[in-house]
């Protein structure tokens, strides 16, 4: 099947040409279908952003379309399904975004499609996707991330098949094959003109259910082929296996996995050392190519009158040697994790402990623990209050003749309320407590709806450094005036405070600032 998609390449790497074999099945799909059965529809949505600056412009207040922070696009999408569990899909767009787009102007191109056939009946079924330039690489993982999507889809540029079959006595099954087109370059080729190999990648997950489902069973793999390197036979890859057993209200997970390799010199083999078994030195008995994790969810004590203390402890070791391409890439790492809360009974009152604690003793020569505490309380009238202590500690040890410590403590509190007419959260953040590195950082963002379609929006942030302070004042009006229109007329860095607790913005701890900046935005949707 892969070499199938490979021949593809020879369109060129054309927008319009490329997706060829994809959209002539699309439209094939869609001609063919008797009128009467087909469902086809289009829709899209477009978006125009102007803004004006103070700072960074040639002038005060200057407008310049040609800013890479100014994005505007319009995209279409026809969806089609011909017959029954069958469907056709594929997208066009044009975007003009200095920052990305290497047309001197927008180019109305093609983005993504793929046809799609799924038979589900009592329980059993199978789901075929052949696809180009779309995300469905996603697999279950248990506790490995085996398999990340982003790393298969090749910056968005990748084609491939999936296939998903369920039923049979409990058994998934899942397939995935990945081809790398946004490698394929015929310019850069030996030969002038002929296409270049490009990287292949290939995922699999078996899963099962035993025992009235209270033991599930699975097996997952992964490869990735180096089609552009000099060896076109060299390969990485990994093979895990899974367990979660289920006993009362407890589950107990495992999971064990070993990379795979050839033709690649820097992987590192080894075998088991059983008689060397230690749980805090897992580098004496596993080997170091391997990943062995393992977690209960959740061990409780206590009674209803007393309330419920719960226990998760995970532990880990990732191996010097592990190498997983399509994973999360980590290695040379053996931790703990130990997550506790408690639920103190007749009061919306949570206490919440955990202590971790890791250690790289190849590569990074590091010690880190963690203990954080954290006390959470719901009011009458909406209201909440959050407050938390956390103390990390980094002992590095790469120079053998001292041991350098590095101490960050933090104290955190938010109070917010809730109701139907306006939010308000009042966050408080003391980083690098009791040290020269202090910083006090706070926000306080509020959202009022003023009418069924209006509404405003405002956070204030700012951060007390040991040098100076900074800020940022960020406010969005937005206005809907139908169901399918969105306006936003907005006054401020965005980017300042922006992650779910604005006190842990990186932007606000560096050196982010307030900036003068204006910004409409008007998106629409048919």
């Amino acid at each position: 099947m892969v070499r199938r998609l490979k021949r593809y390449k020879r369109f060129g790497n054309s927008p319009i040409n490329g997706p060829a074999i994809i959209l002539l099945a699309a439209l094939l799909l869609m001609t063919a279908a008797p009128a009467v059965l087909a469902l086809t529809k289009v829709e899209g949505e477009y978006q125009i952003m102007i803004d004006s600056r103070k700072q960074y412009r040639s002038f005060p207040w200057d407008y310049d379309a040609n800013n890479g922070d100014t994005w505007n696009g319009v995209n279409f999408r026809i969806f089609s399904a011909p017959f029954p569990n069958t469907e056709a899909f594929v997208k066009f767009e044009a975007d003009w975004n200095p920052g990305s787009n290497e047309w001197e102007n927008p180019v109305f191109q093609y983005r993504e499609s793929h046809v799609r056939y799924r038979l589900d009946r009592d329980g059993y079924g199978g789901d075929v996707y052949l696809f180009q330039r779309q995300d469905r690489y996603w697999v279950e993982n248990h506790l490995i991330q085996v398999v990340q999507s982003d790393k298969l889809k090749d910056s968005d540029n990748a084609q491939g098949a999936r296939f998903d079959i369920w039923g049979l006595k409990g058994t998934n099954f899942t397939f995935i094959a990945s081809d790398y087109s946004g490698q394929s370059n015929p310019g850069a080729g030996s030969q002038a003109g002929a296409p270049v190999g490009t990287d292949d990648a290939y995922v699999a997950r078996l899963r099962r259910l035993f025992f009235n489902n209270d033991l599930r069973a699975g097996l997952t793999f992964n490869r990735r082929m180096e089609g552009q390197d000099a060896d076109p036979d060299a390969y990485q890859g990994v093979m895990a296996g899974d367990l979660r057993y289920t006993w009362r209200n407890t589950d107990i997970l495992l999971e064990y996995a070993e990379s795979q390799s050839k033709n690649t010199p820097e992987h590192m083999y080894g075998v088991w050392h059983l008689r060397r078994m230690n749980l805090k030195h897992m580098e004496n008995w596993l080997p170091p190519d391997a990943v062995l994790r393992g977690e209960i969810r959740s061990i409780r004590f206590g009674s209803p009158a007393l309330g419920y203390y719960n226990i998760v402890p995970t532990f880990w070791y990732y191996g010097p040697g592990f190498v997983n391409p399509l994973g999360d890439g980590k290695k040379d790492e053996q931790g703990v994790w130990i997550n506790t809360w408690y639920l103190i009974p007749q009061r919306a009152v949570t206490l919440s402990l955990n202590y971790t604690s890791t250690v790289n003793r190849e590569f990074d020569k590091k010690h880190y623990t963690e203990f954080y505490g954290e006390i959470y309380t719901e009011y009458e009238n909406g209201f909440t209050s959050k407050m938390s202590y956390s103390n990390r500690k980094t002992r590095d040890y790469g120079d053998p003749r001292y041991t350098d410590i590095t101490t960050n403590k933090d104290l955190f509190a938010e109070i917010q309320v809730e109701s139907s007419l306006a939010w308000m959260r009042v966050q408080g953040k003391i980083k690098n407590l009791g040290s020269s590195r202090r910083k006090e950082l706070g926000s306080l963002e509020t959202s009022v709806n003023l009418t069924d379609k209006l509404k405003l929006y405002g956070r204030y942030a700012f951060g007390n450094d040991p040098a100076r302070l900074r800020k940022g004042l960020f406010t969005q009006l937005q206005y809907r005036p139908r169901g399918n229109m969105d306006i936003f007329l907005e006054y401020g860095p965005n980017w300042i405070g922006d992650t779910p607790d604005p006190v842990d913005d990186n932007d606000l701890a560096g050196s982010g600032d307030n900036q003068d900046l204006v910004k409409l935005i008007i998106k629409g949707y048919f």
